[in-house]
């Protein structure tokens, strides 16, 4: 999909030097199997995540009764339908060729793989290919995704976000050029989205569709076109949203409204000001964000100056204030009692995706100036973010026997969900997902 990129953003490079050409989508999807694929062959989430285990007991439902979402084998029984059941349904289907542990694997490798290509696609929205390849490229080696996957276990987070980026050019060029295709593959990926994480499409729809909206709208009135226009497309397109979401996701709508959720506050480190604690800021802040705290100046200081950019700034500083959890008092004044049942380090996630376009400008302006020397910093710098993980995947997940009809079979065993799904589940879910 052609895209117009203003001048002043990036200039375009000699395209004879081998450090000035954008890299392409395949490089970054190899990239991404060769960093993340090894890795999830030796199922590290199983072992160092916290909600790994959850996800793969709730597959094993459905592996074992697909068309009955009552699941007895926690405490007293409840309805899977409460859960968006897109991931779970997924692992069920694969868990019948390579067994849940290891379908698990594979559906987080395709979300990584997803990520990779769906930041690439959405940066191609606001800056040129080569700056979007290294946006692509960073994502790969991104601390929030490698926090989110290695220890978090956050499949449905980090399968819904993909999704939805790769939704969001087809609703940019649904919103500018009215075309009918574009609608429909940006429909199926949003409710597939959906499907996966509702909480994910629910912030992101603000963060994101409305910085999309808004450059749809400048595209259109700098080539002479009606905004108003565009404005009215983005309205069907998210009636038509809503529509869908609210057919997808029926049975967990019904469940909501016959059972709010009315649960005490779970705590949460993320919830805590990460200002006092060394630890939690490590965790919370260090390791997600990694290089790209080096690079905020960078991000203020270009996107500012660029009209085109400014929305996308701001989005990002919403997600980030929102990630900091308890150290600022604006995730409450937003969220009011659902603070408490909230967890923040998703928001991490979003906030990558949403400044790394920009801060593949820096990176593309470093290898304009420094060809060979910007290539390796860069390069070394992105290595070392996920590396940084390591500290927190030493805390390990803690586990709980479940009580209910099969208590006494998991309790002799004591063995994680995955082997005998009704013997162990996480104590410390992680709440909203």
């Amino acid at each position: 999909m052609p895209l117009m990129i203003r001048q002043e953003i990036s200039p375009l490079p000699d395209a004879s030097s081998a450090w000035r050409r954008p890299i392409p989508l395949a490089a970054i999807v190899l990239l991404a199997l060769a960093i993340h694929g090894p890795l999830l062959v030796m199922e590290l989430p199983a072992t160092t995540s916290y909600d790994a285990n959850l996800h793969i007991f709730f597959a094993s439902h459905y592996a074992q009764h697909w068309f009955n979402p009552w699941n007895e084998k926690w405490f007293g029984g409840f309805s899977q339908t409460t859960y968006p059941p897109l991931v779970h349904q997924w692992i069920a289907l694969l868990s019948y060729i390579v067994g849940l542990t290891e379908a698990f694997m594979l559906v987080q490798l395709a979300a990584v793989v997803l990520l990779a290509v769906g930041i690439y696609q959405f940066a191609r929205l606001w800056v040129d290919d080569r700056a979007a390849g290294y946006a692509g490229v960073l994502a790969v080696f991104a601390g929030s995704i490698a926090f989110l996957v290695y220890s978090a276990g956050q499949l449905p987070t980090t399968l819904s976000s993909p999704l939805y980026l790769l939704a969001l050019p087809y609703f940019y060029s649904w919103c500018l050029s009215s075309s009918w295709r574009s609608l429909l593959k940006g429909m199926a990926l949003m409710l597939a989205a959906a499907s996966a994480h509702h909480v994910t499409l629910i912030f992101g729809s603000v963060l994101f569709a409305l910085p999309v909206l808004w450059l749809a709208w400048s595209d259109a009135r700098e080539n002479q076109r009606s905004g108003t226009a565009v404005i009215m497309r983005g309205a069907v397109f998210a009636v038509i949203a809503m529509v869908g979401v609210g057919v997808v996701l029926l049975p967990y709508w019904i469940q909501i409204i016959r059972h709010p959720i009315e649960q005490m506050p779970i705590p949460h480190a993320s919830r805590s000001n990460l200002l006092m604690n060394w630890t939690y800021g490590m965790n919370f802040f260090i390791v997600p964000y990694g290089a790209i705290i080096l690079a905020l100046p960078f991000v203020v200081w270009k996107a500012a100056g660029i009209r085109r950019l400014r929305p996308l700034l701001f989005a990002f500083w919403i997600a980030f204030l929102i990630a900091l959890g308890g150290t600022t008092p604006f995730p409450k004044w937003i969220f009011g009692r659902a603070y408490e049942i909230l967890t923040y380090e998703r928001f991490t996630l979003l906030a990558t995706a949403l400044v790394l376009p920009i801060v593949g400008l820096l990176v593309e302006e470093l290898i304009d100036r420094f060809p060979r020397r910007g290539a390796i910093g860069v390069g070394v710098t992105a290595v070392a973010d996920p590396i940084g993980l390591e500290p927190s995947l030493e805390i390990g997940p803690r586990r709980l026997v479940v009580v209910g009809p099969h208590a006494a079979q998991g309790a002799a065993g004591r063995q994680p969900v995955g082997g005998d799904a009704s013997s162990a589940v996480l104590a410390d879910r992680l709440a909203g997902g």
